[in-house]
């Protein structure tokens, strides 16, 4: 589970104002284990969760992120279209691919991939933007996610994805 980490006192769950005091994000799990009364050893207690944990050291990794299409954003411009483009980033890293932008187009295909190294837990969100493209005034943005790739690597369904080997182009 992931907790934020705060300074200072927390507000109420009530106020709908944005916390500007979460300093970063705590990863771990908690069990509680009673300890009967009769045991004296610890080495005589059951095995726990924790007993086998993966490695804490940072893991060198290739992030490939591939981004093949967007479908049914919002529209920004006057037309009722967008002029969408993708700007992706990891860490200090940035991919801006303004001047790849799609015209006039709430579908658009992409087809793009982006290649990072990144030491992870050191570098984790992945975070993507689906911009506007505006000629005259200052893009928009359309939306955003964030990917947590620590998450990804950690989780019991790990971080595997790809295309098919085989596939049916009839359908």
């Amino acid at each position: 589970a992931t907790f934020p980490l705060r300074r200072g006192k927390t507000k109420s769950p009530k106020d709908d104002e944005e916390d500007d005091t979460n300093v970063g994000e705590f990863k771990g799990a908690f069990r509680i284990y009673p300890i009967p009364d009769e045991v004296t050893d610890v080495s005589e207690l059951p095995e726990t969760m924790f007993t086998n944990l993966p490695s804490t050291d940072p893991i060198e990794c290739t992030i490939r992120v591939y981004v093949v299409l967007a479908t049914e954003l919002q529209p920004q411009d006057p037309s009722g279209l967008a002029d969408p483009y993708l700007i992706v980033s990891l860490g200090k890293k940035k991919y801006d691919e303004q001047d790849n932008f799609k015209p006039n187009t709430l579908n658009p295909v992409f087809g793009k991939m982006f290649e990072f190294k990144a030491e992870i837990p050191k570098v984790k969100d992945l975070k993507i933007q689906v911009m506007d493209y505006d000629y005259l005034s200052r893009d928009d943005l359309i939306g955003e996610t964030v990917i947590d790739l620590e998450q990804r690597l950690l989780s019991r369904f790990h971080a595997h994805c790809g295309l098919q080997r085989t596939y049916f182009t009839s359908g």
